[in-house]
C-alpha cells in the first residue's frame, strides 16, 4: 500500500510539473506520428510517379520501334532527353522532372528467336526506352539526408529492320435490328459500334507510318439474319453482302464504317464463315507484298487476328431433314371418329369442327417397318454453324477476340457462352455494358494487337 501511494503521489506531481516534461514528452510523439504519416505519403506519390514513368516509357519504347528506320524525320533521336509533354503526357507531370531517351539496336540476348538464321538474317533487334525523374518529398524532406527521391522505368519493344510483323485484321460486326436500340448510357447501339471501329483504325494506323501500306490488311463483314430471304440486301446465312469491305491494305475507312445500319434478326454464321474462307488467302497475299521479310525472319506466315461482336445471341430457327423413322402397325388407321344417324365417319386428320369428333387413340400391334419422313428441330442452329466456322479459322492460326455488347438479361448466358467459346479462349473474350465499356474493349483489343506486331518485350 505505501508503494502505491507513492506511486500514485508521483503521478500527480508529474502532471502538474511546469517545468514542460510532458509538453515535451507529447511534442516528441506528434512529431514521430507526423513523419511517419508524412513518409507514408511520399512513399505512396513515388509509386505512382513510377507507374507514370512506366506508361510514358512504354509509349516511347513502342513509338520508337514504330519510327526506327533513320530515313523518318519523326523518330526519337538516340540519346538526347525529351521532356514529359514529348512522351505523349499532359502539359507537365506532378513531379515536374520526367525525361526520356531511347536507345537503337540492342541485340535481345533473351529472345529465343534472336540467333541468327541460317540465311544471314539479322537478329531481333530492340528499342530501349528509359524515363527517369526525381520526386522532391513533402514531407520527408525535413529530414536533413533526404534531398530527393530518384525513380526509373525502363521498356524495352522488339523490331526487325522495318514497322512490323505482316498482320491481317478481320471485323464481324452485328447489324441486327436490336443495335438500333440504346444501350444503358442512352446511346444508340450501331452508332457506338461505328465510333469504336473508327477509333481502332486510328490506333492501327500507328503500324503504317511510312506512307507505303504493307504491314497489315484489313475487312468487315456486316450480319444480320434472313433465312426465308425475303428481304433484299441479306443472304440467307446472315451475310449482309453490299456492305461487306473485303480485304484491303491500310485501315478501313469512316465512310465504309458507317454504312452499316440496323436490320432484321441476327445470324452470325455467314459473316464468320466469309471471314474464314477469306482468311485462307491471306498467307499467300502478304508473302507476295513482303517476301523479303518473310525470308529475313522467323515466321513463316503474317498474324491474323478477328473482332467479332454481337449485342445478342443468334436467331432460334427450325431445321428439317428427311430419315428412316420406324413406323408401328397400328390395328386403328383412324384419329377421329363422328357418329351420326346411326353413321360412323371417319378423318384421318384432324377436322375443322372437331370438338364434335371424338379422338381415337392408334393402337400398335407391335410390329411395323421403316419409312422416310420429315424430321424438324427447333434450335440455335446458326451457333452451330458459327462455331463450325471458328473452329476452322482458330486451327488456321485466326486469333479471335469476340465482344458481347449490352446483351439482354434473358439472352446473356447463351449469348455469352456462344462468344467464348468462339473465341481463342478467356483473355480473348469480353462482356462490355454499354457505349464506354465497347470503347474500352476496341482500346484493349487494338493495343493487344499492336503489341503482338511489334513484338513489346519488356
Amino acid at each position: 500500500m505505501a508503494i502505491y501511494k507513492k506511486l500514485a503521489g508521483a503521478t500527480k506531481r508529474y502532471g502538474k510539473d511546469t517545468a514542460g516534461a510532458m509538453a515535451m514528452a507529447w511534442g516528441v510523439t506528434l512529431a514521430g506520428l507526423t513523419f511517419s504519416i508524412g513518409a507514408s505519403y511520399d512513399l505512396t506519390q513515388v509509386s505512382k510517379a513510377r507507374a507514370i514513368a512506366q506508361v510514358a516509357a512504354d509509349n516511347m519504347a513502342l513509338a520508337a520501334s514504330v519510327a526506327v528506320d533513320f530515313n523518318n524525320d519523326d523518330r526519337f533521336v538516340e540519346g538526347q532527353h525529351y521532356d514529359y509533354t514529348h512522351l505523349g503526357g499532359p502539359d507537365e507531370d506532378f513531379t515536374h522532372s520526367m525525361v526520356g531517351s531511347v536507345v537503337y539496336d540492342i541485340v535481345d540476348d533473351q529472345d529465343a528467336d534472336n540467333e541468327e538464321l541460317s540465311d544471314g538474317a539479322k537478329k531481333r533487334l530492340l528499342a530501349r526506352a528509359t524515363v527517369t525523374g526525381t520526386y522532391t518529398p513533402a514531407f520527408m524532406s525535413i529530414a536533413p539526408w533526404i534531398d530527393g527521391i530518384e525513380f526509373q522505368a525502363v521498356s524495352d519493344v522488339a523490331y526487325a529492320e522495318r514497322e512490323g510483323t505482316p498482320a491481317s485484321v478481320f471485323f464481324v460486326a452485328d447489324n441486327s435490328g436490336s443495335m438500333g436500340w440504346t444501350d444503358d448510357n442512352g446511346i444508340v447501339k450501331i452508332t457506338s459500334l461505328e465510333n469504336s471501329m473508327k477509333n481502332f483504325m486510328r490506333t492501327l494506323e500507328i503500324l503504317d507510318n511510312d506512307g507505303v501500306d504493307d504491314t497489315f490488311r484489313t475487312a468487315l463483314y456486316p450480319y444480320s439474319a434472313d433465312p426465308d430471304n425475303r428481304r433484299s440486301g441479306i443472304d440467307t446465312d446472315g451475310l449482309v453482302p453490299g456492305h461487306v469491305v473485303d480485304p484491303e491494305w491500310g485501315t478501313i475507312s469512316n465512310y465504309k464504317i458507317t454504312r452499316m445500319y440496323d436490320r432484321s434478326g441476327t445470324d452470325s454464321s455467314g459473316a464468320l464463315q466469309a471471314a474464314a474462307d477469306t482468311f485462307a488467302l491471306e498467307n499467300e497475299i502478304h508473302l507476295d507484298m513482303n517476301p523479303d521479310y518473310f525470308d529475313d525472319n522467323t515466321i513463316d506466315e503474317p498474324l491474323k487476328f478477328l473482332v467479332f461482336m454481337t449485342d445478342g445471341a443468334n436467331n432460334k430457327t427450325t431445321e428439317c431433314h428427311t430419315e428412316e423413322v420406324w413406323v408401328e402397325n397400328q390395328t386403328a388407321q383412324y384419329w377421329w371418329k363422328y357418329k351420326r344417324n346411326g353413321r360412323i365417319k371417319y378423318k384421318y386428320s384432324r377436322p375443322r369442327n372437331w370438338w364434335n369428333w371424338n379422338y381415337v387413340e392408334p393402337v400398335s400391334d407391335g410390329t411395323g417397318y421403316y419409312e422416310e419422313r420429315e424430321v424438324c428441330t427447333y434450335d440455335y442452329h446458326f451457333d452451330v454453324r458459327s462455331l463450325e466456322a471458328c473452329d476452322q479459322m482458330k486451327e488456321a492460326g485466326v486469333l479471335i477476340y469476340a465482344i458481347a455488347y449490352d446483351v439482354a438479361d434473358e439472352q446473356k448466358d447463351h449469348a455469352e457462352e456462344f462468344m467464348q467459346n468462339c473465341s481463342s479462349g478467356d483473355n480473348f473474350f469480353k462482356s462490355a455494358g454499354d457505349a464506354s465499356a465497347l470503347q474500352q474493349a476496341f482500346e484493349e483489343i487494338g493495343d493487344a494487337v499492336i503489341t503482338e506486331v511489334i513484338r513489346v518485350k519488356r
